[in-house]
Formats: C-alpha cells, sequence, structure tokens
C-alpha cells in the first residue's frame, strides 16, 4: 500500500511539472490600443516565447512593432474595433515597443517590454516551476498519509 502511494505522488509530481511548466513557457501580454497611447505601457515577461493580444479601442489603425526586430507584430494594422493575437520569440533583454502608423510614435505611442531570462524569473531563488509541483506532491502525499491512518493501514507516530 505504501508503495502505491509513493508511485501514486511521483506521478503527480511529473504532471504536475508538465503543466506548470507548460504555463511557464509562454508569456501573454494582453493590451490595448488608443490615441496615442498603449495600455499597459510597460510589460514584463518571464519567457522568451511571447503572445501579444491587441485589442484597438481608438479610432484610428494600430499595430506593434519593437525596435531591432524587422517588421510588425501583426501582418495587417488594426482598425478601430479588431483585435489579434500573434507569438514572437525574443532574447532576454529590455525592449521598446511602439506604433509603426505613421506618426503614432512621434505623438508617444511608445512602450517598454522587458523580457527575463530563465534565472531572472527566479525571485529569489525560487524557481516558478519547481514550488507548485513540490506543494502539489506535499499535498498529495499529505492526504494520502490522512487516508491510510482513517483506514488503520498507516501506523500512528
Amino acid at each position: 500500500m505504501f508503495m502505491r502511494l509513493g508511485v501514486v505522488s511521483v506521478l503527480a509530481a511529473l504532471v504536475s511539472l508538465a503543466f506548470v511548466g507548460l504555463a511557464q513557457a509562454q508569456s501573454t501580454v494582453t493590451m490595448d490600443a488608443i490615441e496615442f497611447a498603449f495600455n499597459p505601457s510597460t510589460v514584463n515577461v518571464a519567457s522568451t516565447s511571447v503572445t501579444f493580444n491587441l485589442s484597438n479601442e481608438g479610432q484610428f489603425p494600430h499595430n506593434i512593432a519593437i525596435e531591432g526586430r524587422d517588421g510588425s507584430i501583426f501582418a495587417e494594422d488594426l482598425n478601430a474595433g479588431q483585435s489579434a493575437s500573434a507569438t514572437i520569440t525574443l532574447a532576454p533583454g529590455t525592449y521598446t515597443f511602439y506604433c509603426p502608423v505613421p506618426g503614432h510614435r512621434e505623438r508617444g505611442m511608445v512602450g517598454t517590454l522587458t523580457v527575463a531570462s530563465a534565472q531572472a524569473a527566479r525571485a529569489g531563488g525560487l524557481d516558478p516551476v519547481m514550488v507548485p509541483a513540490a506543494l502539489a506532491v506535499l499535498g498529495i502525499f499529505l492526504l494520502g498519509s490522512g487516508y491510510l491512518r482513517r483506514r488503520g493501514v498507516a501506523p500512528r507516530a
């Protein structure tokens, strides 16, 4: 019975790591474009794979471009009321993003994007993947041991 609990705990840890790893593998930035600003205009992400979800809440066409990267994020400018999503890969660092529609950058439609490296994403040395996985394993172990005690299988301390 104890062997089965150990196997279940290990399997739960692997499943937790897989789901948490998928959640950490990509960062999503949701923003609005209005005349003449992005909301939010300062963005921090913990992954080099970044998905931009842009909603044009203004009257004029808008898009996103990043200094040092060719082209716009979206293939076509978004007209008033349109939304779009696109995923790009960026190296860790700080980037300036702006609206490439003529005149919009000059009017202040600019923002800052910071892409953290894997080490920088670990706040105070705590790995954002391992902490939830360890807590999941601990929770399953505690639930399993409580179940075994209730059934009278496990010796009481």
